[in-house]
């Protein structure tokens, strides 16, 4: 049921309620699926240890947007100032390094980009904000356009300033424009980054046709030149899930426009995945989980059915045959669970060692975490997968990292290596938080740490040790979402059912799992609880009690119209 004109939702989900209705009271829980290497990992990890992601993000963001900050390496934000001495441009280096040694010129997307997402994702209004004291605010959404390239097509963003083409890497392309569509639904009223977003998807609806064949469309290619509109291959290493980022990114402009040709695009890249057999995984780096994303948004939106499962898969298997040796480990690295980080695990010194990246796993997170709303039966697999990544990726930061390259930054708790490397170089290698930068640099990637605000504002504990709270809205497109109600997901590592407390807010609501295609409770306020059976998951959704309340989400399609506050209707910005 695609979306039309200004509504994201129609009243065809009326309909489908209705018909719902009367099914309600045979609803039957979902059977629940583990894709990949999903069931290798541990329940829950023996090293459990699990930081306060929101108090971390929360540091971070203050040091890494405080100009003024002074010490060893900061302060890391460096502006180039414009007429009035307001910044016209401004960035964060990819590794922490001496100060006065940085070019801003030589800034990323990636770590510019992720730091404006992952600060807006905790709070932060990016679009006015002041380090105080008086302090100007500074609009750092507007001055993201450095990295639009308006020469290209109808322009697209890449990873340098004004300069997207010259690379040909489909993902060093693709997630940049990922990050400005994705940064652009949450500040609508930013009109500059809307158009770009939008000339982004312009170029690549263009491009799309380019890979088409006789037979359907072939995206086994290293990038796209703009300037040619043809598929580049460097002789070395190919890049197919760029139909995964492709898709997402295409779907996420339509529900923006309603503009059905960028629906068209995303299905025809999606295509490509689905022709593919589940033994050539597409996977190379980052883009991958977006195409699963998209594939599940679509089945609940668009009346599409793509197979998510296939897809997921592709997300914790081996990359072969594109990046033979990548993947998610299912690991204990020199007695520390690592279960869960993306990145090489296989070594050449040894049968576990590998080199596991941060963001690669944060950007996993985010993209991963939104598809257990549309399909509860990955509950209790990604809700294992993110207890235990959470919990890993605090070996990222010196202060818990059992060993580390560039030891007493007094930083060191706030800004993350990396990556972390086991018995990579050398069978004796301890675990060590470390990177591969170069002087005058440290291995302190700021890259990847900018990306910490995907587990400061998904991942809350709760009274029970072990059981984490996922926020599954936070890091999807508010666009795909539409006007949501609160959904959470709760994973039961233990043997035996525990008593979960939750706080649903001030309003009565009633609370419907979609696990159990049922509600769990009616007409509730403030701090509840609720029992969770053992090894189960919950998806609880907060409904108001003012929707319809005796009728449940017991289809992806329903569940699609349930997150569109049921019957109540979006008007798109």
């Amino acid at each position: 049921m695609p979306c039309k004109k200004q509504w994201l939702f129609n009243a065809g989900c009326a309909a489908l309620y209705l018909s719902l209705a009367a099914a309600h009271a045979h609803a039957q829980p979902v059977p629940q699926q583990y894709p990949g290497n999903l069931s290798q990992m541990p329940a829950i990890p023996q090293t459990y240890d699990m930081p306060n992601w929101s108090q971390t993000a929360t540091g971070f963001y203050s040091l890494a947007l405080n100009p003024a900050a002074s010490g060893a390496f900061l302060p890391l934000m460096q502006f180039v100032d414009g007429a009035g001495g307001q910044p016209v441009e401004f960035g964060l280096p990819a590794y922490v390094q001496s100060s006065g040694t940085y070019n801003l010129q030589s800034t990323q997307a990636l770590t510019d980009m992720g730091m404006v997402l992952g600060a807006t994702m905790n709070g932060l209004n990016m679009a006015s904000y002041s380090t105080g004291n008086g302090t100007t605010p500074i609009n750092y959404v507007s001055l993201l356009g450095e990295f639009f390239d308006s020469n290209l097509a109808s322009g697209v963003f890449g990873n340098n300033i004004h300069s997207a083409d010259p690379q040909l890497t489909a993902w060093y392309t693709l997630f940049p424009d990922i990050l400005a569509q994705s940064i652009s639904d949450r500040y609508p009223t930013q009109a500059g980054l809307a158009t770009m977003a939008n000339d982004t998807a312009n170029s690549w609806s263009q491009a799309v046709g380019n890979f088409a064949t006789s037979s359907g469309y072939n995206f086994n290619y290293t990038g796209f030149n703009f300037s040619t509109m043809q598929p580049t291959y460097n002789g070395s290493w190919k890049e197919p899930d760029m139909a995964s980022g492709i898709a997402w990114l295409e779907y996420s402009a339509y529900l923006r426009s309603g503009n059905p040709a960028y629906l068209q695009t995303a299905k025809d890249a999606m295509s490509y995945l689905v022709s593919l057999p589940a033994s050539s995984n597409p996977s190379y780096e980052v883009l991958a989980p977006f195409g699963t994303l998209a594939a599940a948004e679509m089945n609940a939106t668009a009346g599409t059915n793509y197979p998510v499962d296939k897809l997921l898969a592709w997300n914790f298997s081996n990359y072969d045959p594109n990046r033979p040796g990548w993947g998610v480990e299912a690991a204990n690295w020199g007695g520390q669970d690592v279960s869960g980080l993306v990145g090489q695990v296989t070594s050449p010194s040894s049968t576990i060692g590998g080199y596991a990246f941060y963001m690669e796993t944060a950007t996993q997170m985010m993209a991963l975490a939104p598809v257990v709303k549309y399909d509860p039966q990955y509950a209790v697999a990604l809700g294992r997968w993110m207890l235990n990544a959470a919990n890993a990726m605090r070996l990222f930061y010196g202060n818990y990292a059992p060993n580390q390259s560039n030891p007493g930054w007094s930083q060191q708790s706030l800004v993350s290596y990396e990556g972390l490397k086991y018995q990579l170089n050398t069978s004796t290698q301890p675990l060590l938080a470390t990177g591969d930068a170069s002087a005058p640099s440290t291995d302190f990637g700021l890259y990847g740490a900018v990306y910490v605000g995907v587990l400061g504002s998904m991942i809350r504990t709760t009274n029970v040790s072990g059981i984490l709270q996922f926020n599954l809205d936070v890091t999807n497109s508010p666009l795909a979402r539409g006007v949501s109600t609160p959904t959470f997901l709760f994973y039961n590592p233990y043997s035996s059912a525990m008593t979960v407390d939750i706080n649903v807010g001030t309003d009565p609501v009633n609370i419907f799992d979609s696990v159990l295609n049922s509600y769990i409770a009616m007409n509730v306020r403030g701090n509840t609880s609720f029992d969770l059976a053992g090894g189960s998951a919950a998806v609880l959704s907060y409904i108001p009690v003012t929707a319809v309340p005796d009728v449940a989400p017991m289809t992806s399609l329903a569940a699609a119209c349930a997150f569109g506050l049921l019957l109540v209707r979006r008007r798109r910005m």
